[in-house]
């Protein structure tokens, strides 16, 4: 029996994946860097890696960590500006759950900072128990250290815990903690070998 239910944050809870795209754009042209040739690189990867290899490739002199950051201010002060909503069916979703008994978490691979401002600005807040978010675990998805570590905060063991996920590596993360996977795909299909690992592959939340 599931006993809580995990969302991922970009692209499950709220679409904020184009406003993550703006904040990447708006610092590689601060850094006078070639935005359309280096953007895309930055898909499917952890922020702290992409800045890292940047930093490096680029010699700037700005660590992944301090690149990170600044791309994370510049995210939230958009966010906030954007008037971002719940991705459509979370809060029937979410009341669902709370009036039968079942807990709801958040683990994300982003930043705690950003994770909250985004929970504030969709009024969401309440509805979480508890959130596991990049900054608190060594290793990213599709590592399963974002998940094992909202286990340990849910005192729940993970057999008994649902991800929700848009993406293949936050299903491989989910799945490989030991949980019960949900997707719903934010633009691809997933491929035969990602499906494979879901109990359910959904078009939406509603």
């Amino acid at each position: 029996m599931i006993k809580t239910v995990i969302f991922d944050m970009d692209g499950v809870i709220a679409d904020t994946e184009p406003l993550h795209e703006q904040a990447r754009n708006v610092l590689l042209r601060k850094l006078g860097l070639d935005v359309e040739r280096i953007s895309p690189t930055a898909i499917g990867r952890s922020k702290r890696a992409f800045w890292g290899e940047v930093s490096e490739k680029y010699k700037l002199p700005y660590s992944a960590e301090q690149l990170t950051v600044k791309e994370f201010d510049l995210l939230m002060k958009i966010a906030e500006e954007s008037k971002l909503k719940p991705s459509a069916g979370l809060c029937e979703l979410l009341e669902y759950l709370k009036q039968n008994g079942i807990k709801a978490a958040v683990a994300s691979s982003s930043d705690r900072n950003y994770v909250e401002c985004i929970l504030e600005i969709t009024n969401l807040t309440d509805y979480f128990f508890a959130t596991s978010c990049g900054d608190d675990v060594s290793e990213a998805k599709p590592a399963p250290d974002v998940y094992l570590l909202a286990a340990r905060k849910l005192e729940l063991p993970p057999r008994v815990l649902l991800g929700v996920e848009d993406s293949p590596s936050g299903v491989q993360s989910a799945h490989a903690a030991g949980m019960t996977v949900a997707m719903v795909p934010d633009q691809d299909q997933p491929s035969a070998e990602i499906a494979a690992l879901c109990a359910l592959v959904a078009p939406s939340l509603a």
